[in-house]
């Protein structure tokens, strides 16, 4: 039962937006007490922290697999690219000796 749990899809997930995820929530609880102090944000002033915290979980997690898709794998994909050793292909011609 724990490995079913362990390996459902939603944890693999947050598993792989981790990083991002702890990247970016600090920031994101900045900018969420920022945005309280506007002065049109007088409305969402009072409400129960765990609708503030909830909130900013959905954001974070949006953002953070945003950034996972389109920065963090195409990083990736470059670093691989650049550690695979070189072939016979990727190296450049070199000329035939004369016989």
């Amino acid at each position: 039962v724990m490995r079913w749990r362990l390996s459902h899809p939603v944890l693999s997930w947050l598993g792989t937006i981790s990083y991002s995820f702890y990247l970016f929530h600090t920031p994101f609880a900045h900018l969420a007490a920022w945005v309280l102090t506007l002065p049109g944000m007088a409305w969402a002033v009072g409400w129960d922290l765990t609708v503030y915290c909830a909130v900013l979980l959905v954001l974070t997690g949006i953002f953070s697999a945003a950034v996972y898709r389109w920065l963090e794998l195409p990083a990736i994909e470059l670093g691989r690219r650049l550690s695979r050793p070189a072939t016979a292909s990727d190296s450049v011609a070199r000329p035939r000796p004369y016989a």
